[in-house]
């Protein structure tokens, strides 16, 4: 990896964990908004998946690899990040499509729950998920630790 995008990354990883998902739910509502209201434009509908999907691979590399949460938080951070995205960016799309904040207000309760259910649910799958890859990262690539006989600098 070129030193300059470990850069980048190494920098959105440090700051707030609020940064990247905030991120990715902006691709989320841009993707789910341009195929809501110009599903005949395949490729303006292209290229939006295309940016939600870079954007969202950029956002798990950064929380896999270059966050030290620990592997449950890691999977919060992703589980929670992925089902409000989605669901915010639904809710956006459904009241510009029907122009009425309305029918939204009806379905939120249940939509709600659906994603109270569906975070139970993803979260410790996706933490274990970062667990697993960091340990298959480890076996892959080991960490070179300093012998402990050697100087501080």
């Amino acid at each position: 990896m070129p030193e300059a995008m470990r850069a980048i990354l190494k920098r959105i990883a440090a700051g707030s964990p609020l940064l990247p998902a905030l991120i990715y739910t902006a691709a989320a509502w841009l993707a789910n908004t341009t195929a809501t209201l110009a599903p005949t434009s395949e490729l303006l509908v292209a290229l939006t998946a295309l940016i939600w999907l870079a954007v969202g691979l950029l956002f798990f590399i950064v929380v896999v690899w270059f966050r030290d949460d620990d592997w449950l938080a890691a999977g919060f951070l992703l589980g929670v990040t992925l089902l409000l995205s989605g669901w915010s960016a639904n809710v956006l799309a459904e009241s510009i499509t029907n122009r009425s904040l309305v029918p939204v207000l009806f379905a939120a309760p249940g939509m709600l729950l659906g994603v109270v259910i569906r975070g139970i649910i993803s979260v410790p799958v996706l933490g274990g998920l970062v667990a697993l890859l960091r340990w298959l990262t480890g076996l892959i690539r080991p960490v070179r630790r300093p012998p402990a006989s050697a100087p501080r600098a």
